[in-house]
């Protein structure tokens, strides 16, 4: 057997020795980022990305603030599909509850508009390297530019590893109920996974995986997120 042969055959077992002895959060993790490419051809209608740039600040210490520019692109992130301005106040009850009051305004191609308003109660847990967390969403959409969109309840639930101080992993899963019709059911469901990476104690960087599934069509989203605090 020839030094590449022995050599890769070494690597191969350096790497199945590593496998086997991580954590079992880990190992369902890598899974499920292997099984990326095989979700993205299973049925799914576009591949879109929303490019995210955050501000965040500190009002004082129950309350902050945050300000989002994100840039969208379908058809496999080949069009320019829109842009939209994020803002938010966030206010801290108690160690495990806040309460959110978020608004969106998209700026569609031709000059059209859509408007979100979100009221969101949030709650977290930390266990150890791990952190539960779950927010319950009023997603309630003002009707202008003559675009009328649904008005939702959102409830998502995410648990996140700390890998490392600075590199956090992340899963979870948001239920939408629709509210404003005449059949009350859920009818958008959004599968996620991602990973955040701490550069410094102002800048981090961060990707999502969103699986959306809704009534008629599955599309896969991503999320690349810059975020700095200010």
């Amino acid at each position: 057997m020839d030094n590449s042969c022995i050599q890769l055959t070494s690597c191969l077992e350096n790497y199945t020795t590593v496998f086997v002895n991580m954590n079992r959060s880990i190992k369902i993790y890598i899974l499920f980022l292997l099984s990326l490419p095989l979700a993205m051809q299973a049925q799914t209608a576009d591949n879109i990305m929303w490019a995210k740039a955050s501000l965040n600040h500190s009002i004082n210490a129950k309350t902050s603030a945050s300000f989002a520019p994100i840039l969208r692109l379908n058809e496999d992130f080949t069009n320019y599909q829109n842009f939209s301005l994020d803002y938010s106040l966030k206010y801290k009850l108690n160690s495990i509850f806040s309460a959110h009051l978020i608004g969106r305004t998209w700026f569609l191609p031709g000059g059209t508009q859509r408007q979100f308003i979100w009221p969101q109660i949030s709650a977290a847990k930390s266990f150890d390297n791990l952190n539960l967390s779950s927010y319950a969403r009023w997603h309630k959409a003002l009707d202008i530019d003559e675009v009328v969109d649904a008005d939702f309840f959102r409830w998502k639930t995410s648990l996140t590893w700390s890998a490392s101080d600075k590199l956090k992993l992340f899963t979870g899963v948001e239920p939408w109920w629709r509210l404003d019709s005449d059949v009350k059911d859920i009818q958008r469901t959004r599968y996620s996974l991602g990973a955040k990476y701490i550069i410094s104690d102002k800048l981090s960087v961060a990707i999502d995986w969103w699986r959306q599934v809704d009534v008629n069509t599955t599309v896969n989203i991503f999320v690349p997120h810059l975020a700095y605090i200010i």
